[in-house]
């Protein structure tokens, strides 16, 4: 039995990042070895081959195979040619065949067509193909291959992974042996898939344009960095010499669902429910046995039903008559006036007096307030008898207009030259629902996110001499979340706001978050409601752009197979964020509580009447945008020495280098203990001061 020992830093595959290897020994009935054997690899979908010879010790060594169905051809002079057909080469599979000739005249042939057991027994890598069969037949909600990985040993989805290739981050997020779901490294075919915000993968190719994908979770090759977790590596289709093409619709849809348990307690309609993912695939030659085109599209039209309940103010209230404002106890609510704060005549602190029979008069009112009151829309459901908490509801939906593609071409120069090249893209604008309805512009909501998603690569691959292959690549990622408030471009001015606040608070431009203590709204799907009870200045505008060149040389030696390159990165990252920084006005019970007002209670202090008395209790100033830029550079060199027939070694070394951040417009910066201070005084000498971070 053939044993595989790794060593040193981290064990390698002789295959490269997107295909297979394929080494073997030529032998003949008596074990001897038989040099010079001529050894060809054939494609089945192409008719491509490519050949070497056995070297002096009978062992041959083909490497970068595209994953397929191959057929393996065997010639000597004196021995009967062989012919092995039905061998299935999976990604960076680094398979074994030793193959038997015999001795005869060259007019004799021997053909095997039984699919031989391949050995994947080069490496010592750790980790599960997850092949084509499995991606087109097994059940994927949302038709996304990446929740595969959860057939895995050792993988594990991370919290609110949801499985729909709609969102930036809830795709996909995978925990491997323990690590953080942050901690991976996801390839398409060979080329960086990784966004810099949350390592997760940029583009989730259709499973119909998939061909497979392996999960290395241990010892991978020297050739991969940039993961502490695992390495994800899906290789798209090639087209062949046959026009192959497909059509596809999945659907559901409302009329066959129940109507949501909050629906129905609220007297509302079933929430709306439309689901539609349809596309297809071809892939045909544009020139036989040399130029071939993969092309596939995919298109998302998705209405997601949400139930939105929530706690709005009674007229009443909103009037300043909390006559009839209770606790859950029944107990009524007493509203103190912060006007009348003052020391207490007792000795020790403070007291205030409460508003005469619980009513704000017309003329406290905030002129602001006043402003506001309009923009909260009628209870319209029962809610609490005592304390009307939940008493409005709201049915919607989210839509979700998804539109993708992806096109490979693939040319041979000759048999030692190819070529190829992909582009993919994916365009998902995501349009919230709005909780008090899209004509409210105080609805704490967003406007749409729109999902920008790209992944660009070219790679050039020669065979130097039949123990020689070099191949070079270049890859471009781009992602894009763009994300407006729902009330873009709102006026706060309108509302009696100083007309020069909106310049002091910058981005956004919306209308301002109210927080108000006991009143928000909440919908049936998470992480769709955002802001206060009004309003909402959630802002997201993020740019990730990752250019990638790699470059790599295998050369096949008696004993060993050397494989060495080199890759460099350049990351630019741009993020405007603003979500719970943004500013906000913030009301809490407690400016109306008392007697004694720096102490609360259940019975004293609402914060409804703080914000009709125009007493705001904090706020938060949203941070500057920042766009950085990073570059990684690394070298690997990896050597698989088969020390005997039945022993091989998988020596590896790879060295890595990842420069700090630094900001384009100095937006960054360090505290430096030596540099001379601005700060100066007569017969001190003051050191440390701030320095900046620029490119």
């Amino acid at each position: 039995m053939k044993r595989t020992l790794s060593l040193y830093l981290i064990a390698v595959s002789a295959a490269f990042a997107q295909t297979a290897s394929l080494t073997g020994r030529i032998t003949d009935p008596s074990g001897a070895v038989v040099p010079g054997a001529r050894v060809a690899v054939q494609s089945v979908a192409t008719n491509i081959e490519v050949t070497v010879d056995t070297n002096a010790e009978g062992f041959y060594h083909v490497p970068q195979l595209a994953p397929g169905e191959y057929v393996v051809k065997v010639a000597r002079d004196g021995f009967v040619p062989l012919r092995q057909t039905g061998l299935i080469l999976q990604v960076q599979q680094a398979a074994r065949l030793d193959l038997t000739l015999q001795v005869g005249a060259v007019a004799e042939s021997v053909e095997v067509s039984a699919q031989a057991v391949l050995l994947d027994s080069e490496s010592s890598t750790v980790g599960q193909v997850i092949g084509e069969k499995q991606i087109r037949e097994l059940p994927l909600l949302g038709r996304n291959p990446y929740a595969l990985a959860m057939l895995v040993p050792s993988v594990r989805p991370a919290s609110g992974v949801n499985n729909l290739p709609i969102d930036q981050i809830s795709t996909v997020s995978f925990m491997i042996n323990g690590q953080r779901a942050s901690a991976n490294e996801f390839l398409l075919d060979g080329a960086p898939n990784s966004a810099p915000s949350q390592n997760q993968p940029v583009v989730n190719a259709n499973p119909d344009v998939v061909q497979e994908f392996k999960v290395e979770t241990n010892n991978f090759s020297a050739e991969y960095g940039r993961a502490a977790g695992g390495v994800f590596n899906v290789v798209t289709r090639s087209g062949t010499n046959d026009l192959h093409f497909s059509l596809y619709e999945f659907f559901r849809n409302d009329k066959l669902n129940a109507n949501d348990f909050f629906a129905n307690a609220s007297g509302k309609q079933r929430p709306p429910f439309k689901f539609n993912q349809f596309g297809g695939v071809i892939g045909a030659p544009i020139i036989r046995n040399k130029t071939f085109v993969f092309a596939g599209v995919e298109i998302v039209r998705f209405v997601q039903g949400i139930t939105f309940t929530g706690t709005v103010p009674r007229v009443d209230q909103l009037a300043g008559d909390f006559s009839n404002a209770r606790n859950a106890a029944g107990n009524v609510v007493t509203i103190f006036d912060p006007a009348t704060t003052r020391a207490n005549p007792a000795g020790g602190g403070f007291v205030r007096t409460p508003f005469a029979g619980n009513l704000i008069p017309a003329n406290r009112i905030d002129p602001v307030a006043r402003n506001l009151l309009k923009f909260f829309p009628a209870p319209n459901a029962t809610g609490n008898a005592l304390t009307g908490v939940n008493n409005y509801g709201r049915t919607d939906g989210n839509r979700v207009d998804k539109d993708s593609f992806s096109i490979r071409l693939d040319h041979n120069f000759t048999p030692s030259h190819r070529l190829f090249g992909r582009y993919s893209y994916d365009d998902t604008p995501f349009n919230r629902a709005a909780p008090y309805g899209r004509d409210n512009p105080a609805s704490p909501g967003t406007g749409p996110q729109i999902f920008n998603r790209q992944n660009a690569v070219v790679e050039d691959t020669f065979t130097i001499s039949p123990t020689m292959l070099s191949s070079i690549r270049y890859s471009i990622t781009r992602l894009g979340n763009q994300r407006e408030p729902f009330s873009d471009g709102f006026d706060i001015a309108s509302l009696g706001l100083p007309s020069n606040l909106q310049a002091q608070i910058g981005e956004p431009r919306a209308f301002p978050f109210i927080g108000i203590t006991g009143f928000n709204v909440t919908g049936s799907i998470p992480n769709i409601v955002v802001g206060g009870a009004l309003g909402a200045g959630d802002l997201i505008r993020l740019g990730n752009t990752s250019h990638a060149w790699q470059g790599s040389i295998t050369k096949s030696l008696t004993r060993h197979t050397l494989k060495w390159g080199a890759e460099a990165r350049v990351i630019q990252f741009f993020n405007q964020q603003t979500g719970a920084n943004a500013v906000n006005f913030q009301f809490t019970p407690q400016w109306t509580q008392g007697p004694n007002p720096a102490q609360s209670s259940a019975g004293a202090g609402l914060a409804l009447a703080t914000f009709l008395l125009g007493v705001p209790g904090g706020g938060i100033t949203p941070a500057p945008p920042v766009t950085q830029t990073t570059r990684s550079y690394g070298l690997f060199l990896q050597d698989t020495y088969k020390v005997t027939n039945r022993l091989t070694l998988n020596l590896g070394l790879r060295w890595d280098y990842e420069t700090p951040r630094k900001d384009r417009f100095d937006k960054l910066t360090n505290f430096d203990f030596t540099a001379a201070s601005p700060l100066q005084a007569p017969g001190l000498t003051t050191r440390g001061g701030l320095t900046f971070v620029g490119v």
